[in-house]
């Protein structure tokens, strides 16, 4: 199984549009994809049309009032194309983490049933962004990362 962040600190590079497609692209080639929403804005939920009471944020939160396990969370989108939604909620994260001792590995951690029993082939993980804690957390998950970069000086920089 691979874990890939899709990530970049600048907004609009296209980071939920490559999650999404990639997310797609390796569903219709049979591989079982989990994708990931780990962006407050919650773009890929919207994008794919998903309304959900639960998302990531009660699968991490110590103190929701919804707490829940990840295969809680999992929407089916289509053949081999699962997603876990986001919420404005997530953005509480940051906050709620900020003494936490090991708070780098809490994704990692909830993922840990997923990767023994290779539940799935791919999980691509959508971040925030921007180089924050949230970020931080996808890439300590991560085996791998894509970074969508627009073709100009500025966002290259």
């Amino acid at each position: 199984m691979e874990i890939v962040a899709v990530c970049s600190q600048k907004g609009g590079s296209g980071k939920t549009t490559t999650a999404i497609s990639l997310s797609a692209a390796l569903a219709l080639n049979n591989k079982k994809v989990l994708l990931i929403d780990f962006d407050p804005q919650a773009h890929a939920t919207m994008g794919l049309n998903v309304e959900s009471r639960l998302g990531i944020y009660d699968v991490l939160s110590k103190i929701s009032k919804n707490k829940s396990l990840l295969r809680d969370i999992v929407v089916e989108i289509d053949n081999n194309f699962f997603l876990a939604p986001s919420s404005l909620m997530l953005s509480t994260i940051e906050q709620e983490f900020s003494d936490e001792i090991g708070r780098e590995s809490r994704l990692r951690d909830a993922l840990s049933t997923e990767i023994s029993q290779n539940k799935y082939d791919y999980i691509i993980i959508d971040c925030p962004p921007k180089l924050g804690l949230l970020t931080i957390i996808a890439l300590r998950a991560a085996d791998s990362a894509i970074v969508p970069v627009e073709a100009s000086r500025f966002s290259f920089e």
